[in-house]
């Protein structure tokens, strides 16, 4: 339906925005901004959490995951069809950007540690990093990493 909606806790729609084949949603629990990425269509746009656009990033290689740690304000955005995974702050400026990744696919950020976990399913890996861009380790042997989460617990 080439959108996003927003649902209330009745199942109620409360806000909807537009987006271009959408392929992920992330939501910004301290602005409660809406952050959506679009493989095909190459960038990603933000929203309020009623639905209106505020600013898009075009010229990607192809982003699919994002993940967005409210505290530091960090967007992480896998764009997989740029080998690369890029971090921006909430007025998408550039604050990172981490080059070489066989087009990673998801990231999980673990809040307590300050670590970015991003898959790389062509190469069966998961890369770790920490917030300022350090490399930490990488979990390798593993089939096809698509997706990945984290229960951070200080």
């Amino acid at each position: 339906g080439d959108a996003v909606r927003r649902f209330g806790p009745t199942g109620g729609q409360l806000a909807m925005g537009r987006v271009r084949e959408p392929s992920r949603v992330a939501v910004d629990s301290l602005t409660e901004r809406v952050w959506v990425t679009s493989f095909s269509r190459r960038q990603v746009t933000w929203f309020t959490s009623t639905g209106t656009a505020i600013d898009s990033i075009t010229g990607l290689g192809g982003p699919i995951g994002i993940a967005i740690d409210p505290r530091t304000g960090g967007v992480w955005i896998a764009d997989t069809g740029g080998d690369q995974v890029i971090v921006l702050d909430r007025s998408g400026g550039e604050r990172l950007r981490l080059t070489g990744l066989p087009q990673p696919r998801e990231i999980a950020l673990d809040p307590v540690r300050a670590e970015a976990w991003i898959t790389l399913p062509p190469i069966g890996q998961v890369a770790r990093y920490r917030y300022d861009g350090t490399p930490l380790r990488r979990a390798v042997g593993l089939a096809t990493p698509y997706d990945i989460a984290i229960n951070a617990r200080p």
